[in-house]
Order: structure tokens, then sequence, then C-alpha cells
């Protein structure tokens, strides 16, 4: 059997209020290659392990980083410039995606040049150049992106009785304002996008889709929500997650699980985010017609059980035995009073 496994190592991950966690990969990890920014003057604050970046309105911003193969092999690899974008696991994500919102109005992608490849001789430190041109009008907010790195060679490795083939790719954190008060300038916002029935982590889901409409990211959001049969005030299942964070001018699907499959019907969402000082409470109604619910439920490998359960065999039963006895009864108070008939 033959799966595709790649594997990120991230020498920039967003969390909540900033880049952290910042490290170099290493052969020690199986990349066998590192990736380093070449700090510009522009640089904002003392960090240099990604790009935080005070641009000017209609420049050019060259983004270099310095590849250095690691390995006893020579490395062929493609530098291209990535959006962030929110992940379901609520984690701000810079792999390669097709993932836009409407809400944005700049993605790094789009202003940045093609993606080069480059082969790296072992032991060698290759310099990789990529231009940015920054839109012509002031920026609200930041852009939010990064330079990622990914080995082109694909190693077979043997694991769990399967031939997994492994890809590494790095990435360095790219941040581009036009003011230094950028990100705090801008007040996030969530909104709610949609509620309906699919799919996640192949199983079934109620999936409410959250935005964040502002070019701002945050963090340490605790989600709590809550669905019900519409006009009831019963919770059928409930999900509670915390520490989420949300990328600039995106959206996720925040999935609830029902504890087996999706069943046809009318339901309420009540969802609560809570940042900081900020709250956001959405109450929704939504439907899952019986043909979705089916389709979901099949996809996912769920067999709903519409049987009764025991109990309500055990009532049927003795209702039976009940009116079996009352009809004994009755016959046998009529066959007296047919006797007492007779006698008389």
């Amino acid at each position: 059997m033959m799966k595709r496994k790649l594997w990120l190592a991230l020498t920039a991950v967003l969390l909540g209020l900033g880049f952290s966690g910042m490290h170099q990969a290493s052969a020690s990890n199986g990349a066998g290659y590192t990736v380093a920014p070449v700090i510009p003057d522009n640089q904002i604050g003392t960090v240099s392990s990604y790009f935080n970046l005070l641009v000017k309105p209609g420049s050019t911003q060259k983004l270099t980083v310095n590849i250095a193969n690691t390995s006893k092999v020579v490395k062929k690899l493609r530098v291209s410039a990535t959006n962030a974008f929110t992940q379901t696991n609520g984690e701000i994500g810079y792999k390669p995606n097709k993932e836009t919102d409407p809400s944005a109005k700049h993605y790094l992608k789009d202003l940045t040049s093609d993606p080069i490849n480059v082969t790296i001789p072992v032991g060698k430190v290759e310099a990789v150049t990529m231009t940015v041109h920054v839109p012509k009008q002031p920026l609200t907010g930041v852009i939010l992106g990064g330079i990622y790195v990914l080995d082109r060679t694909t190693r077979q490795t043997e694991g769990s009785g399967m031939k997994i083939n492994n890809r590494f790719a790095l990435v360095v954190g790219v941040q581009l304002q036009t003011t230094k008060t950028a990100q705090s300038d801008v007040r996030p916002e969530v909104k709610l996008m949609s509620v309906q029935g699919g799919l996640q982590s192949n199983k079934p889901a109620v999936l409410a889709t959250l935005q964040n409409p502002t070019p701002t990211y945050f963090g340490q959001m605790d989600i709590t929500a809550k669905v019900s049969w519409r006009d009831q005030k019963k919770t059928l299942f409930i999900r509670k997650v915390h520490n989420y964070a949300m990328a600039p001018t995106s959206h996720f699907a925040f999935g609830i699980f029902p504890d087996v499959g999706l069943e046809p019907g009318d339901y309420a969402l009540d969802l609560l985010a809570v940042s900081g000082s900020r709250r956001w409470h959405f109450k929704k109604n939504f439907t899952i017609l019986a043909a979705d619910a089916e389709k979901i439920n099949k996809a996912a490998g769920v067999k709903l059980d519409h049987s009764w359960p025991w109990w309500v065999w055990v009532l049927i039963a003795v209702g039976v035995l009940l009116l079996l006895l009352i009809i004994l009864l009755l016959i046998l108070l009529l066959k007296r009073r047919k006797k007492d008939d007779d006698e008389n």
C-alpha cells in the first residue's frame, strides 16, 4: 500500500499574537537542509528568524533566504511564497493552498515573484531571493505568509507494513506592514459564515464556518459550540476547544461531532468564541436533509442504528402481556355472564 505523507518542519510558526517557536530544521530531523532569512534593514524588532518588515507603499521588497544542504546528497528544492490561512485545528498554516477569503484584498503569493527551483550540492549554501511588489495604497493591517522551501525529492521508507513516501518542507514566516502599529490598529472580528452538515477528519460533523474578515491575526481563542434540536433546550452534542488562532482575512470550518452519525432534521447552533476581552456569540438554525445525512454518514463509513433500545422491547412485551390478560379476563367474564344467563 502506497501512502503519500508530507512532513512539515516549520522555521516559523504563528501562535496567537506573533511568530514564536522558531527553529532551524537540520539533518537530525530528517530534512537534510536548513533555511535562514537574510534580515534587511527595514526589519521591525530584533527577532531574526522570520521577516517582520516595515514596507513603503508601491515599493519593491527583496526577500532572501540562505539554504544550506546539510545532507550527503544533492538537494533539489522548490522555493515559493505562500499565504497564511487558518487550519481546522485552530493553528495558522503556511503550506501551499488554494484557500481564499472574500474579505482579503491582498495575498503574499499574488504579490511575489514566481517559484524558483534550485539545486544545491552537498555542503553548499545557496542564497535565493524572491521579489515582493508592495501595493501602491497604504496597507490596513498586515499581510501574512511565508517563504516555503519544499524538497522535490521523494524518499520512500517502510512503516507499519506500508511504504511511505516522505517529502519535507521548511517555512520562514513573512509579515508585511506599512506602519509599525498596523497589527494593533485593527480590531479583530469573528463572523459566522454558514452552518451545515459535512465531514471533518473523516467523521460526520456539523460544520460552523468562522471568518476573521480583518487584516490582522489573533490567538488565545476559546470556542464552545452546542447543537440541539430546533426549539428544544437539550444539547445533543457539544465541543469545547482552547487557544485557537486565526490568520488575517481567513476562515475555517469548526466541526462539532455527534456521538455516532448525523440524523436528518431541524437543528439549532449556539456558539461562543472568546479571545481576551472580546466575545462573539452566534445562534443559527439550520437543516440537514435526509439525503445529505445519508451521504455524509456513508462517506464516513457510519451506519445509524434506528432499531429500538432493549427497554422499549421490554415495555412492548409487558404491554402485550397486559393486553392478553385483559382479553382473557373479558372472555372469562363473558363466559360467566352467559352461564348465569343460561341458568336463569
